[in-house]
């Protein structure tokens, strides 16, 4: 029943958004085509007439020549037509997205809600503008998230997205790829295995200044502060993120400057890499109980709320000897031992499917 439910929701929510964006909701939302072809065809011969009797009803107002009419006549049709094809295929890519999410129908109060109208017309608005297949598809994420939770993106980080360009775009999927990510419910994501099913809590890269505001997370080290600090920035700085990188994710409110607030974050359990680790007491040497396991003070750079939302939609590409420097410091700077919660493993149903179940910690 909660699944049927939730289905039915994310396909209200999908109707709603083809209405407001596609070139078959503009020609006739109530009348569906059978197939894109038409679709596109008949769009285009809606998008003409109307165009068309808009700008001879401007003509008959203003005295301008035939030949620049003919040509803003055409140049207005080409902007129309290659805006309205943009929609066609952003929407058309986060319907193939949706497809493949799984829906969380565990929580019987999951109200997945109705989409806003402002919101999609206000993403139609910066959608349409984007050429490049690149941003297409980040734009056909963002769509398909609101569309499955609506209010998961808000106009205020659709907004950043639409305006961030690639000196921006770039630092910012960096930073991300090397987040640490605390959860709300780590055992969730290892259900589920998809990003877009987790609540953040926090989300930052352990990094130390080198001054005063360190001390408060260095416990017995306090004399080894500028050798921990040039461990941490020199592991930032070979990925690209260096101070002028960082400058400008805060310039943009995707990151946070609380470097000279002695600002940290507890974390226990911190997902990263697509996998979830918790962090074990020196004396335990695996996971039989949560009094296995201990919370620690990162202190660094963390995503802003704008930021943690953008995080969902982001592309993340680890760099695969990352973890091993990052486990390599927090371990220096803690001395601390990492547990690995293991991914669900399948086992065979009677109808001879696989089920996936999770793994006893």
């Amino acid at each position: 029943m909660l699944e049927l439910l939730a289905v039915k929701a994310v396909e209200k929510n999908l109707s709603k958004a083809s209405d407001v964006l596609t070139t078959e909701g503009l020609k006739e939302s109530l009348k569906r085509r059978n197939t894109e072809k038409n679709a596109v065809s008949d769009g285009r011969a809606s998008i003409t007439q109307y165009t068309n009797q808009r700008l001879m009803d401007k003509m008959d107002e203003i005295d301008v020549p035939e030949e620049y009419a003919k040509i803003a006549l055409i140049n207005e049709l080409e902007t129309i037509v290659n805006k309205r094809s943009i929609l066609d295929k952003i929407f058309g890519r986060s319907k193939i997205i949706l497809q493949a999410i799984p829906q969380d129908n565990t929580n019987p109060d999951n109200d997945i809600g109705e989409i806003s109208e402002d919101w999609l017309n206000r993403f139609r608005e910066s959608a349409c503008e984007k050429s490049s297949e690149e941003a297409q598809e980040l734009f056909s994420k963002v769509l398909a998230g609101e569309i499955r939770k609506p209010g998961s993106i808000s106009l205020r980080a659709l907004t950043t997205l639409a305006d961030m360009e690639q000196k921006v775009a770039q630092p910012f999927k960096t930073f991300c790829s090397l987040c640490l990510v605390n959860l709300d419910d780590p055992k969730k994501y290892t259900l589920t295995q998809s990003k877009s099913d987790f609540e953040i809590i926090d989300a930052r890269i352990p990094y130390l200044t080198g001054s005063i505001n360190d001390i408060g997370i260095l416990y017995s080290k306090v004399d080894s502060l500028k050798r921990l600090a040039d461990m941490s920035q020199s592991i930032y700085k070979s990925y690209g993120l260096t101070y002028s990188a960082l400058k400008l994710l805060i310039e943009y409110d995707l990151i946070e400057a609380t470097l000279d607030t002695n600002y940290y974050e507890n974390y226990g359990a911190f997902w990263c890499d697509n996998e979830i680790w918790g962090i074990l007491k020196p004396e335990s040497n695996s996971l039989q109980s949560l009094e296995d396991l201990q919370n620690i003070p990162i202190s660094g750079y963390g995503l802003t709320s704008i930021g943690r939302e953008l995080f969902y939609i982001t592309k993340l590409d680890t760099p695969p000897q990352y973890f091993e420097e990052l486990m390599e410091f927090l371990h220096e700077l803690f001395s601390i031992k990492f547990y690995k919660y293991p991914k669900p493993q399948k086992k065979s149903t009677p109808d001879g499917s696989t089920d996936p179940t999770p793994t006893n910690a």
